[in-house]
């Protein structure tokens, strides 16, 4: 399967809520069950302070995942963190490299923005995710945050 990577524009508003749905069965019982206006404005304007990519199916342009992160200072470093809110791949897309090319995605972005380091609170009952962090050479720092370190001791993303 062959992926492509940009940014979400503003027609696939509602894909990106379908997506989310599906990642998050439990969001449409406690949360809106909408995006806010305010929220896909900033996604798709890449101005911040939330950021946002799609993964496309390459053959038909098809959203079949995503990634949202976000900025933010830090107390200990001079240099912003990146954090990751969220990642998706529809099932059947996994284990293909559609998520490798997310995470190479945001590394880059992590870099260009100068952050120390990136990670992602996760849950700790997702062992799928646990893994996938695992494989960037992500260190476990509590049970259910992981950080990637942009340095060179860091395992390169694949």
């Amino acid at each position: 399967m062959t992926f492509t990577i940009d940014v979400f524009s503003e027609n696939d508003k509602q894909d990106c809520l379908a997506l989310w749905d599906l990642a998050n069965p439990w969001s449409k019982e406690n949360n809106r069950p909408d995006i806010p206006e305010a929220n896909w404005q900033d996604v798709v304007s890449q101005q911040g302070p939330l950021y946002g990519l799609a993964l496309r199916q390459a053959s038909d342009g098809k959203l079949v995942g995503y990634i949202l992160y976000f900025f933010c200072p830090s107390i200990r470093n001079v240099r912003d963190e990146c954090e990751i809110r969220d990642i998706f791949v529809l099932p059947e897309f996994r284990r293909q490299g559609g998520g490798t090319l997310l995470m190479k995605a945001v590394h880059e972005k992590a870099r260009e923005h100068d952050a120390g380091r990136i990670f992602w609170a996760v849950n700790a009952l997702r062992e799928d995710s646990i893994a996938f962090m695992s494989t960037f050479g992500a260190e476990e720092k509590t049970e259910r945050t992981y950080y990637l370190w942009l340095n060179t001791k860091v395992k390169a993303v694949a």
